[in-house]
């Protein structure tokens, strides 16, 4: 019984098929394996063809099974057989046969474009399961870069609204500061005041005493003089120290923005590279794996 191209396809490796294609006279290696193993049918359909009429066809040892031995064992002239009695006399006639072998060519041209067809629909979804995955991870990639820009933009609001904070503490403090000094000496002035009326009364009312009373005004006018001195030192030594704590909380919290912006920085060129290495993935399979899958179901 003869083979068929889907046998001869999946039984023998091409090695074995171009070696029974040269022994059956076949120029032509190139093409599919499929291509290949229709070659070697029509040769020897072809062979079938020119064999007499009434005799039975000369059989040569199947070379798909003895590939290295194909060469030796095919003889230079036909070997003459002893002729055996025809079976079906309507089966060995040459309308039936050219039949057989039309009918036989059309089965196998039919099992050739299904063959190619189903490696082509699996291959056009594997294709598409690739660029599905491609396009997810794609996805997935600018969901992270925008969750990224969002927490980046929450930083700098965050930072924006806490160097408003602190400026708006430090102009608070420096306010405040001026405020309690304004008083103070406003307070200071009054009891001066005050005190150099009473002491201008007493003056006018003892009408002695003027010396000692000159020299009691001249030291507490000194005290008092010392004294809003002494208050104003320590006005702007608080105001001072208020604003060095200021700058203190201010500098860290800017050293604080900084590291978590770089942070930051950091995250988002670590997605990048990873992002550059899953595309250079994907391209190595496309150019290498894909083809090596193609050439693997096509030449075995």
């Amino acid at each position: 019984m003869e083979e068929t191209v889907e046998e001869l396809v999946t039984k023998h490796t091409r090695r074995e098929l171009e070696e029974m294609a040269v022994a059956l006279g076949i120029q032509s290696l190139g093409g599919t394996k499929a291509q290949l193993a229709e070659s070697i049918i029509e040769a020897r359909k072809r062979a079938q063809e020119k064999a007499p009429v009434g005799k039975p066809e000369e059989r040569a040892e199947p070379a798909e099974t003895m590939p290295s031995e194909a060469k030796k064992e095919m003889p230079s002239k036909p070997s003459e057989v002893k002729p055996e009695a025809p079976e079906k006399p309507l089966g060995r006639g040459v309308l039936a046969k050219e039949e057989e072998i039309r009918r036989k060519s059309g089965e196998l041209k039919r099992a050739g474009a299904a063959i190619r067809e189903e490696g082509v629909g699996r291959m056009s979804k594997s294709v598409s399961a690739l660029k599905k995955a491609i396009d997810e991870q794609v996805s997935e990639n600018k969901k992270g870069v925008a969750k990224i820009r969002t927490g980046v933009r929450q930083m700098k609001l965050s930072i924006n609204k806490s160097t408003d904070e602190f400026r708006k503490s430090g102009e608070r403090i420096r306010e405040e500061g001026t405020k309690e000094l304004n008083e103070g000496l406003k307070i200071f002035r009054a009891d001066l005041d005050k005190q150099i009326k009473e002491n201008r009364e007493a003056i006018s009312r003892m009408g002695s005493g003027a010396a000692d009373i000159r020299q009691a005004m001249d030291r507490m006018s000194i005290e008092f003089r010392n004294s809003g001195a002494r208050i104003r030192e320590e006005g702007a030594k608080e105001l001072n120290e208020g604003l060095k704590i200021f700058r203190a909380d201010l500098d860290k919290q800017i050293k604080e923005n900084r590291e978590a912006a770089s942070k930051m920085s950091a995250g988002a060129r670590e997605l990048h590279a990873r992002a550059i290495s899953f595309r250079d993935e994907v391209c190595r399979y496309a150019e290498q794996d894909v083809g090596k899958y193609i050439r693997e179901f096509y030449y075995g």
